[in-house]
């Protein structure tokens, strides 16, 4: 396999001081330990290994965070892969981030069609109005006969048709 130089790449086993291999539990570990293995030129990595301890370096965290953006569609700065260190906290960390991504999308999101829902009937209402005073005296009087007397809205719209209560000449 060669890299982009068109090195060979060498894949070493894994320092034996390290313990046993403790493998990935969720698939965004797995696809770490995918980015970090040929990257450390190493045939696999644990997700309780530690970057530096297998090999890595500065220049590498930072090709590391390089390759996480254009693989996985994360982006994590520097001085925070210096802080997560395993692929176990990476993966924490990116998760946390995507809930807190995901929620904040929907509260935006909800938001947002709140305000399209309340300006959409705050248009409707306006229209209603607009039509309601083009209207004459007898098509309003019309419009109100076509409501039943069981009718909520009819028994609304009568109670307003002589005006608004304590609007009377006189009060």
């Amino acid at each position: 396999e060669e890299n982009r130089y068109g090195e060979t790449a060498v894949h070493q086993a894994r320092p034996g001081h390290l313990g046993a291999i403790q493998a990935a539990e969720t698939e965004l570990q797995q696809q770490l330990c995918n980015l970090w293995a040929p990257l450390l030129g190493l045939e696999s990595v644990g997700i309780d290994d530690d970057f530096f301890a297998l090999g890595g370096h500065s220049l590498l965290l930072v090709q590391l965070g390089s390759l996480i953006e254009q693989h996985l569609g994360y982006r994590v700065e520097a001085n925070e892969l210096f802080a997560l260190l395993t692929v176990r906290d990476l993966a924490k960390h990116l998760e946390a981030a995507d809930a807190a991504k995901t929620e904040e999308e929907r509260n935006h999101t909800t938001q947002h069609q709140q305000g399209n829902d309340m300006a959409s009937a705050d248009d409707e209402l306006a229209g209603m109005i607009d039509a309601l005073e083009q209207m004459s005296p007898a098509a309003v009087d019309a419009l109100l006969g076509s409501f039943t007397q069981d009718s909520l809205i009819g028994d609304s719209l009568t109670g307003l048709q002589g005006g608004v209560p304590g609007d009377e000449p006189g009060d």
